[in-house]
C-alpha cells in the first residue's frame, strides 16, 4: 500500500509512526517514574510520622520517670506532689496517644505486637506507679527512700517499655533506610 506513495511521503509516515511510538513510550515511561516517586513519597511521609512519634515516646518514657522522682523526692510537700502526678498523667495520655496514632499507622504483624507490648509494659508501669502515689497520698509511705522501693517491683516493665520503643524506633529508622535505597535503585533502572 505504501509502495504507491512517493518516497519522500512514506519516510514521513514512517517517521510520524516512529514518533507517535516514541511519544507514547515516553509518556508511559514519565508517569511510571512519578507513580514510583509518588508512593515512595508517601511511604517515606507515613514511615517518618512513626519515626518522629517513636522517638518522642521514647522521651515521654523519661519525662513520666522524672516526674515519677519529681513525686518522691517532694514527698512532704502534698501541692509539688500533686502538680507532678499531673503531669505525669499528661505525659502518660501524650504516650498513649501517639502509640495509638503508631498502631494505626504501621502495617506489619510485628510492629503491631511490637506496639501493643509497648502499650502492655507501659500500663503494667503506670499501675505500679498510681500504686505507690496512692500509698503517698494516703501516708503509708512517707519517705523518697520508701517510695523508690516500693516502685521498684515496678521498673522491669518500664526497663522494657524503654526498650521495645528504642527497638521499635531504630526499626523505623531502618524501614527509611530502605525504602530510599530500593527508590533509588528503581529509578536508577527506569
Amino acid at each position: 500500500m505504501l509502495s504507491n506513495f512517493k518516497i519522500s511521503t512514506r519516510l514521513k509516515v514512517c517517521f510520524s509512526i516512529v514518533t507517535l511510538i516514541i511519544i507514547i513510550l515516553g509518556t508511559d515511561g514519565y508517569w511510571g517514574v512519578m507513580k514510583v516517586t509518588s508512593s515512595a513519597d508517601d511511604i517515606a511521609k507515613a514511615l517518618s510520622v512513626l519515626l518522629e512519634l517513636s522517638q518522642s515516646n521514647r522521651a515521654e518514657i523519661t519525662i513520666m520517670r522524672r516526674f515519677e522522682k519529681d513525686v518522691f523526692i517532694n514527698i512532704a510537700d502534698t501541692g509539688k506532689v500533686d502538680e507532678y502526678r499531673k503531669k505525669w498523667d499528661a505525659s502518660l495520655a501524650k504516650f498513649h496517644s501517639q502509640n495509638e496514632t503508631m498502631t494505626k499507622l504501621v502495617d506489619s504483624p510485628r510492629n503491631q505486637e511490637m506496639l501493643a507490648a509497648i502499650k502492655k509494659y507501659t500500663d503494667e508501669y503506670a499501675a505500679g506507679f498510681r500504686k505507690v502515689f496512692d500509698q503517698v497520698k494516703a501516708g503509708e509511705i512517707s519517705t523518697t527512700q520508701d517510695a523508690n522501693k516500693a516502685i521498684g517491683q515496678f521498673k522491669i516493665p518500664t526497663h522494657q517499655a524503654e526498650t521495645l520503643v528504642a527497638d521499635f524506633s531504630g526499626e523505623m529508622r531502618k524501614s527509611i533506610d530502605e525504602k530510599i535505597s530500593t527508590t533509588r535503585g528503581l529509578a536508577s533502572k527506569i
